[in-house]
């Protein structure tokens, strides 16, 4: 299994709650992390994304002040903000369908839901590193391919604005973690970056049980993953098919 570099990477942990906060930082501390910052609602966020510049941002949904949607609105502007293709994880309790489709198409890199167990951030972090999208911009949207998995069996016309040179190039994705994947990483040494970090870890079962016993309408992690691998593909070709009557035009 490839290894990730922690003490290569910094993050921005935003989240009103300080226990949540000091978890957090205690699972980043536990992989090997040592630049961790902290911020306590959405407008410290924005001002130590901007100061800080971390690697990735790990938010909290519901914050004072302006919430982790308006944080990610903001952060997504490259007009605007300097570090608008930082990856994104958001945190929440709730995991509707509607508030996980709300949030990618805000370009939110990855979404978790509470409880967070040390793997399910892992796998998280994971993924951003070793596995990055490129990212999209049309008329309407601003973000990371909202499509994990591409179809081989495709035949019909690309149309992707990475075909018209509107994306990031691999090696510009890649020097933005400064070699932070490299290597390779027993299990028993993943087991024991989760023991390090002094946290209970939850089945991904055992979460979904704990919202399917709390009576509301939620999505398991694996659901909400599959929202992102291929949900996003109608309006991604939408959006970009507008790109291209507007450019006809």
């Amino acid at each position: 299994m490839s290894k990730i570099a922690f003490d290569r990477l910094s993050f921005l942990v935003v989240d009103d709650n300080s226990h949540m906060r000091r978890l957090v930082r205690s699972l980043l501390h536990g992989f090997g992390s040592r630049q961790v910052y902290e911020a306590e609602d959405g407008a410290a966020g924005l001002e130590g994304v901007e100061n800080y510049s971390p690697d990735i941002l790990i938010t909290d949904w519901a914050m004072p002040i302006f919430d982790g949607l308006e944080l990610l609105q903001m952060i997504r502007n490259p007009d605007s903000c300097k570090n608008a293709y930082i990856p994104i994880i958001m945190l929440t309790g709730h995991s509707e369908k509607e508030r996980v489709i709300q949030a990618r198409n805000y370009g939110v890199t990855e979404f978790l839901c509470k409880p967070i167990s040390a793997k399910s951030l892992y796998d998280r972090i994971f993924s951003i590193v070793l596995n990055p999208r490129p990212f999209i911009k049309t008329p309407k949207y601003f973000g990371p391919d909202r499509r994990r998995v591409v179809n081989a069996n495709y035949q019909g016309k690309e149309r992707r604005a990475e075909d018209r040179g509107e994306t990031e190039s691999q090696d510009d994705i890649d020097n933005m973690f400064d070699g932070a994947g490299a290597g390779t990483e027993s299990q028993d040494d993943i087991d024991n970056m989760f023991d390090e970090a002094g946290a209970e870890t939850e089945s991904q079962d055992d979460i979904d049980n704990m919202f399917d016993e709390a009576g509301a309408e939620t999505e398991s992690q694996d659901d909400i993953d599959n929202m992102f691998d291929g949900a996003g593909a109608e309006m991604e070709t939408a959006a970009l098919e507008e790109t291209g009557k507007e450019t006809a035009a």
